[in-house]
């Protein structure tokens, strides 16, 4: 199973390097970002190639949220494609798990329910407790 993390910006790039940092490189995951300028059409078809390469073995599409160009181009791109699983919202702690879990996952909608619950768990809201 592949895994794919766009974004806008430097989103991807940056997810790129803090998880190379912590886990190196890794030969499952695929980074595409999506630059100010860049052609739409181009964009979509490199999204439209990867869906197509290893949407069946199982791809999860990680994006960073809701609404934005590379969650909907995604999400259009997937429909006819049961074994392509988009999320939206990734945090690193997704992405670490996703590299950990995609090798011996059993299907992309039980990595994506996964993936989602790990997403979760690494939100929290930090307070500053006084000290009186």
């Amino acid at each position: 199973m592949k895994v794919m993390v766009t974004g806008h910006g430097g989103f991807a790039s940056g997810m790129a390097a803090a998880s190379r940092m912590i886990v190196g490189d890794q030969e499952l995951i695929d980074w595409l970002p999506f630059e100010e300028g860049i052609n739409l059409s181009d964009y979509q078809a490199q999204i439209a190639a990867s869906i197509e390469a290893h949407g069946a073995q199982g791809l999860l599409i990680l994006t960073d949220f809701k609404g934005g160009t590379p969650f909907n181009v995604s999400m259009l791109l997937s429909q006819e494609h049961p074994q392509v699983a988009v999320l939206a919202g990734t945090n690193l702690a997704m992405i670490l798990e996703a590299i950990d879990q995609a090798p011996t996952a059993s299907s992309v909608t039980d990595l994506a329910d996964h993936i989602v619950a790990i997403g979760r768990k690494g939100l929290l809201r930090g307070i500053l407790q006084s000290r009186d």
